[in-house]
């Protein structure tokens, strides 16, 4: 896992426990609700852990994504 730093590695541990507790006691109780939480949530894992050469999101899509599609029009600050 070359993506993520030292300090993350059990980050992800305790969540992939978690995420795996929970499924299993949620399953046993029928509650889908909870499970489509449990899906959302590793789907946007696998978006943040991706490796960069595979996705599709550029470095500045955040930016595109909050205005609309368009990208702002920075002034450029002159210094005198």
């Amino acid at each position: 896992m070359g993506i993520l730093k030292k300090g993350q590695l059990p980050i992800l541990l305790v969540n992939a426990i978690a995420l795996t507790a929970f499924s299993i006691l949620f399953i046993t109780r029928q509650n889908y609700e909870f499970l489509l939480y449990i899906g959302v949530i590793i789907f946007f894992l696998g978006l943040i852990l991706q490796p960069a050469e595979f996705s599709a999101l550029g470095a500045d899509s955040l930016v595109d994504i909050k205005h609309g599609g368009r990208r702002p029009a920075f002034r450029r600050q002159i210094n005198i």
